[in-house]
């Protein structure tokens, strides 16, 4: 039993609240998307079902009021665990999924052999 004496502690209820978010383009599940109001472009990306079989791993953007304000490259998040590119959500942010560039087939004896996405 650890017991700490002349030590006040206060617990306050935290509100956590969901913003509408758009995923357009190559998406596996397009349209409007509540996520937490403390989601990251890269936590959408799993909470919505990512990119469709025809979508870019490699440069999903981030627009906001009419800007694109982010680039983020999943391999780098997904096989170097580099969230460098990540980016706090918004209300009414888009995550667009462009179409999937040129892809090349590795096969045989590698590490990881796969369909890979071209830059």
């Amino acid at each position: 039993d650890h017991c700490v004496t002349g030590v006040q502690t206060c617990a306050l209820p935290i509100c956590l609240r969901s913003i509408e978010v758009f995923v357009v383009g190559q998406a596996h599940k397009p349209g409007k998307h509540l996520v937490s109001s403390l989601s990251s472009l890269i936590n959408a990306l799993f909470e919505t079902g990512g990119p469709s079989a025809n979508g870019s791993l490699r440069a999903i953007e981030l627009r906001r009021a009419g800007k694109k304000v982010a680039t983020v490259d999943m391999y780098a998040f997904l096989a170097q665990g580099d969230n460098s590119a990540d980016v706090k959500l918004l209300a009414g942010d888009i995550i667009f999924i462009p179409p999937a560039s040129a892809r090349a087939a590795f096969l045989g004896t590698m590490n990881a052999p796969g369909i890979y996405e071209l830059r």
